[in-house]
């Protein structure tokens, strides 16, 4: 079947053009009204990786920090820099500049996909290539609806990577289960911060584990997770982002997770199946007042990490939904 197959890949690369070929229909992502088909991702990374790989001082293997909310273009970027071969710097987007900085210097990054209130804080010159994405700006499936001017050298649009791609051939990288694709900084609570090497298996063995806790709960093309927390944690990343992406299913991406409102709105209109949090998250949630009219009779799983989450607000949760 198209869902055991997706789990037989060796890599994140493969797992993304099992479920393209799969479920090129089924909606996989949405963002402030705007959502992209699996048909629309495969086109745009592949526009977007082979815009990478088309940059000169870029190979295999190089670095690419992604420093982005939860948004459309988050995905994209983290998809196409993994179909090109490269290896994912995932940075908090409000770290400071010095530690922007440090994580960039420290994983030997060559290009950044940040905002453009961000881009101040790096110098784009012969050793770093910025590209500056505009979250607010509406991402349409077509690149023909884009900018087709770069801002200058080293210095680009997001939107210009999307439609310069279409003039590049996407090359199938030589990537195996071992081949690196994250550098993970740790939050830094016990020292300095520090990268973890994660490996295209380690997700793929970590996504077999998600799949094998949530079983049945999680039926293949049909699944629906609102994704409030943020997708450069590796929690959010494995458990919302790519578990729902192998699964064929939608995420419904919530910018900032701080907002309730927000996260409770896209609940009541999207029948969500499922939900991943942390303790704070979901005593948040409960304390709202609209959250207890929220229609929760979709909803087949949900999954709390990152900390202990409280016998009292399980408990309320339980009760509620």
């Amino acid at each position: 079947s198209a869902a055991s197959d997706v789990y037989k890949r060796q890599t994140l690369s493969g797992m993304f053009d099992a479920v393209f070929e799969s479920c090129g229909d089924n909606i996989a992502l949405v963002c402030k009204d705007t959502w992209l088909s699996y048909r629309n991702l495969d086109f745009l990374s592949r526009n977007l990786a082979a815009y990478l790989q088309s940059l000169r001082k870029l190979s295999p293997g190089d670095r690419v920090a992604v420093m982005l909310p939860n948004s459309l273009q988050y995905c994209l970027s983290v998809i196409a820099v993994l179909r090109a071969g490269m290896v994912v710097v995932n940075i908090n987007p409000h770290a400071t500049g010095y530690e922007a900085s440090k994580f960039v210097g420290d994983s030997g990054a060559r290009v950044i996909i940040t905002l453009p209130s961000l881009v101040g804080l790096f110098s784009y010159d012969d050793t770093l290539h910025v590209i500056e994405a505009d979250t607010d700006i509406p991402l349409t499936a077509d690149a023909d609806d884009v900018s087709t001017e770069p801002n200058q050298n080293n210095h680009v649009r997001f939107d210009f990577t999307l439609h310069d791609g279409r003039f590049h051939r996407m090359t199938r990288p030589a990537i195996t289960r071992d081949s690196l694709a994250f550098l993970q900084y740790t939050g830094g609570t016990t020292g300095i911060s520090k990268a973890a090497m994660l490996s295209h298996g380690n997700i793929m063995a970590n996504l077999a584990q998600v799949k094998t806790a949530c079983g049945d709960h999680a039926s293949y093309g049909e699944g629906r997770v609102v994704t409030a927390l943020p997708l450069y944690h590796i929690f959010s990343l494995t458990v919302n982002f790519l578990f729902f992406a192998a699964t064929g299913g939608t995420n419904i991406l919530i910018p900032d997770a701080r907002n309730t409102t927000d996260i409770i709105s896209a609940m009541q209109r999207y029948r969500f199946t499922a939900f991943a949090g942390v303790n704070t998250l979901y005593s948040h949630l409960i304390a709202h007042p609209d959250f207890r009219h929220v229609d929760f009779s979709f909803l087949r799983f949900c999954v709390s990490g990152g900390t202990e989450l409280t016998r009292r607000v399980a408990e309320q949760w339980l009760d509620i939904t």
